[in-house]
């Protein structure tokens, strides 16, 4: 039987009939209604009481569990915090946070079950625990105390050795004086002269022993090396107070007493170096005592709070297991009667949309259509006005399908270049933070290293350039000495000792020479590692016309023939940017210096050829692109070869003479840049010029 014969038959019903069969079936609705209201509040009445308990208990008991986990790890890592605190300001930072956990952890262990075994052990762990971190706070303001002093009496160690090396050098160079003004051959005479400048030699080898043996002590940390220290510094000290006894009745006495008896306080006093030394060590076995005993606790604070999770836990998974099976019992039953509701409501429903059953599905294709679905549709059957619709909805359908494809190839396109645009911006900022991670992990490097280069270079460096300048006097009142006898040696002898005097002054010489160079390597290394400084709005023209006319003038000062035509090409809308200006300046100025050079070099070279039409020039650009700042330095020098510019900004690769540059200028350089967010790309071609790109985010 055909639909259209169904809604034929059925408009034959008689009125009566129909509403009938339809009023009892709303009726029996409304009684399964009032059943399900019934059945739904049983089940509910079923449900509150574990929900209660839950919501009362078992909830709040696992909220201050899970807060008193956070606490206890905050209380576990406090220890470390405080050994690894650098100022007085962190360590009472981290203690006070330790503090307020713990107060925080014990009001929590007030909202736990009061019955549960595990609340005693965890007040007890924290109180512990706080108690370690007390003990390790006051330990490491101690230390600090303690680096203070040993500081101080550092410099003043050092403030006394250079005092008394120079009042015991003057001493000494007036003896040889006074010895070499009282004549060459032995004689009794000169048994007292002798005897004293043996004296002062003595004491200021001994003086200097002493002060190495302090500042070694204050390096130290085992107390054996230490003790052997202070011994063979006591032995020292009576070796200087034996001599300095000899030379009571000299006016040097009385300046070089107060300067002995400062430095035997500082070696042998209450507050001596050795002492200071085995009390840091002391405190850093107490501090790794203190560490271990605060990680025993930790693990037990830890495993009574997991403990006592746990239970809260299983409180909370029991009352959702009874308040689950309350709702699967009420479940059923009104699965039940929903299922009763639901074939007496298809009953009805079927009463109602027979007669208008085409109808209804039209409708449905059209709100289909309307919500973007045009996969769907329905097959037109007969000759009626539903029939034309269906064709014409069809029709529709068909134009709609051409359209939405063409809007979604447009809007695909779109969407994929939007989200091309966006990657790459992304991988650009994400290669700007991988360059500003990687500069920050190289400075920290460097600043471990260069701090013991400095530490362990300088002094040496220091003693070997005094001790050069002193043989350089020593050899001058030499030769005054040889002049003076000049008649009473031999000729040949008296040429061969010239010649030993030049090559020693030669050496000396290059002994002060290269010292100055080592002393200039280990100031560019600690610029290495020192980073940019802060920042500030740096107008970028200004900076770097003002970086090039003292990098000029430095060359100049070198070599007064020098001349340079500087030519600026500055954007006017370049501005301001936030840099740190004296390490940015320092990138102007390395970089217009090494122009300077280049420029000089091949002037010179050219010269040497006979080519007097060649000028030194350097070219100063800057230009603002977007967001970028972009400032080129351009020099028509040298040059610099292919392979050249691959390693041009490694430490310590230079071509320059070894005298004139450490090789360390462009690699400072590089990473100021890059610290700075931008990138420094280098072009040459040799004997032509060389043009060196900074970038720079504006």
């Amino acid at each position: 039987m055909s639909i259209e014969e169904q809604d034929f038959k059925l408009s034959r019903l008689s009125p009566k009939r129909k509403s009938t069969q339809i009023n009892v079936s709303m009726l029996a609705l409304i009684v399964l209604g009032v059943l399900g209201i019934v059945l739904t509040a049983a089940s509910l009445n079923a449900i509150d009481a574990p929900v209660r308990r839950m919501s009362e208990r078992s909830l709040p008991a696992a909220d201050a569990a899970s807060a008193l986990a956070g606490h206890a790890a905050v209380l576990a890592g406090t220890a470390p915090r405080l050994a690894a605190a650098a100022t007085m300001a962190d360590i009472e930072r981290a203690y006070a946070s330790a503090a307020e956990r713990h107060a925080l952890l014990h009001t929590a262990l007030e909202r736990v079950d009061p019955e549960s075994a595990a609340v005693p052990p965890i007040g007890a762990h924290a109180d512990a625990l706080l108690a370690n971190a007390q003990e390790l706070r006051a330990r490491q303001l101690e230390s600090l105390t303690l680096s203070l002093s040993i500081a101080a009496l550092r410099d003043e160690v050092a403030d006394v050795g250079v005092r008394l090396d120079s009042v015991l050098g003057q001493a000494l160079q007036a003896e040889r004086t006074a010895l070499t003004a009282a004549g060459a051959p032995p004689s009794p005479s000169l048994d007292e002269p002798l005897s004293r400048y043996q004296s002062l030699t003595d004491l200021r080898l001994d003086t200097a022993r002493a002060v190495s043996l302090i500042a070694e002590a204050l390096t130290l940390a085992d107390a054996a090396r230490i003790q052997r220290a202070q011994d063979d510094f006591a032995a020292a000290m009576a070796r200087v107070e034996r001599n300095l006894a000899g030379l009571a009745d000299l006016p040097v006495h009385d300046a070089i007493a107060p300067l002995v008896a400062r430095l035997r306080s500082a070696g042998l006093g209450d507050e001596s170096g050795f002492l200071l030394s085995r009390r840091a060590t002391q405190l850093r076995v107490g501090r790794i005592r203190l560490l271990a005993a605060n990680e025993e606790r930790a693990q037990a604070l830890t495993a009574a709070v997991t403990g006592q999770r746990a239970n809260t836990h299983a409180s909370v998974r029991g009352a959702l297991t009874e308040a689950g099976q309350a709702i699967a019992a009420g479940r059923t039953r009104l699965l039940i009667l929903g299922i009763l509701s639901t074939a007496l409501l298809i009953l009805t429903t079927v009463l109602l949309i027979r007669v208008g059953i085409r109808s209804v599905a039209l409708e449905f294709w059209i709100r289909r259509m309307g919500t973007g679905d045009l996969d769907y549709k329905v097959e037109p059957k007969g000759q009626d006005e539903i029939t034309e619709l269906a064709v014409a909805l069809e029709q529709l359908r068909q134009r709609s399908i051409k359209a939405m494809q063409l809007d979604l190839a447009t809007k695909l396109a779109n969407d994929l270049q939007a989200k091309n645009d966006e990657l790459e911006k992304v991988l650009g900022e994400l290669q700007q933070a991988q360059d500003r991670i990687l500069m920050r992990q190289k400075l920290a490097e460097l600043g471990e290293l260069t701090a013991g280069v400095a530490h362990e270079i300088r002094n040496p460096l220091n003693f070997m350039q005094n001790f050069s300048e002193a043989s350089a006097e020593l050899l001058a009142e030499l030769k005054e000495t040889l002049a003076a006898n000049d008649n009473a040696l031999p000729e040949d002898t008296r040429a061969h000792v010239d010649d030993i005097s030049q090559d020693l002054a030669g050496n000396l010489e290059r002994i002060r020479s290269h010292g100055e160079r080592a002393n200039r390597i280990v100031h560019d290394m600690l610029m290495l590692g020192r980073g940019v400084g802060s920042t500030q709005a740096v107008d970028v023209n200004e900076l770097l016309s003002d970086r090039a006319q003292l990098a000029y003038n430095s060359a100049r000062a070198l070599d007064p023939g020098f001349r340079l035509d500087i030519r600026e090409e500055f954007d006017p809308n370049a501005g301001k940017i936030a840099a740190a200006p004296d390490s940015l300046g320092r990138v102007f100025l390395n970089m217009v210096g090494n122009a300077c050079y280049a420029t000089a070099e091949k002037q010179l070279m050219l010269s040497a050829e006979g080519d007097d039409q060649y000028f030194p020039t350097v070219w100063l650009t800057t230009a603002r692109k977007a967001d970028e700042i972009e400032i080129r330095i351009r020099d028509n020098g040298v040059g610099v070869a292919p392979e050249t510019l691959e390693k041009m900004f490694n430490p310590f690769f230079t071509t320059k003479p070894a005298a004139k540059g450490t090789g360390l200028g462009l690699s400072i350089s590089s990473d100021i840049v890059r610290e700075h967010g931008g990138s420094i790309a280098p072009d040459s071609v040799q004997g032509e010029y060389l043009e060196m790109t900074i970038t720079l985010p504006a």
